[in-house]
């Protein structure tokens, strides 16, 4: 809990900060709209009205505005908090990736020259999947918010879910005759939908964890204890 109120206090108390923590807000936004549009455009086989390419950068903007409040702060303060600045950053850095991510879901139909309508089953998960993301994106940044330590938590269990609905689905594809181009094409969308989960879940424990231990999970080969 210390760590989570020493964040915290360092917010309240200095504009740059706040600033960023209110870009943070604006990021998930983003990035939970742009995945909305791209996802949706390629279950469905649909153009989107959006500019998805221009929302990206706008999300680059922002990251890059948030590095920048940042560092002016470790430079103007004279006892800065880094764990704070620190955690601004790799926040913004998991949006940032989820904003790539999002951006290619888009284009995954080109890259492998798919432009049919997707299998009734297979696309059946991929709303599953989509259906749990779409649920992680405001509860990441709520847990964030209300300064809620607890790990894991329901992010973490839709993240579960993704993954389980992902195995599933390449199942369904080896049991099912699919073409090629399909397979590929479904296979990589469900895939970036597992990393999109992903980061999710760590934001939504970024706050309660120290810095070094940001994007690894208790427990997993990669946790390493001090």
């Amino acid at each position: 809990m210390i760590m989570f109120k020493s964040l915290y206090d360092a917010i309240s108390k200095n504009s740059l900060l706040d600033d960023s923590f209110k870009l943070i807000g604006k990021l998930c936004e983003r990035t939970e709209e742009m995945f909305e549009i791209a996802s949706e455009s390629f279950i469905e086989n649909e153009e989107p009205e959006e500019d998805l390419f221009k929302m990206d950068k706008e999300v680059n903007s922002m990251v890059q505005d948030i590095r920048r409040k940042v560092l002016e702060y470790f430079s103007m303060t004279t006892a800065p908090n880094y764990f704070a600045g620190l955690v601004l950053i790799s926040l913004a850095v998991d949006y940032e990736r989820i904003g790539d991510y999002t951006k290619k879901l888009y284009s995954l139909r080109e890259i492998f020259d798919y432009h049919d309508g997707i299998n009734g089953e297979l696309a059946h998960i991929l709303r599953d999947m989509r259906h749990n993301i779409m649920i992680m994106f405001p509860e990441a940044f709520r847990f964030i918010e209300e300064r809620n330590e607890k790990y894991p938590n329901n992010v973490t269990e839709h993240e579960k879910k993704v993954k389980r609905d992902y195995e599933r689905l390449l199942e369904r594809i080896h049991d099912d005759e699919v073409s090629k181009e399909e397979a590929l094409a479904v296979s990589k969308f469900a895939g970036r939908l597992v990393r999109i989960a992903g980061h999710l879940d760590n934001i939504s424990s970024s706050s309660g964890r120290p810095f070094p231990k940001l994007g690894f999970k208790p427990g997993s080969a990669s946790w390493t204890d001090d």
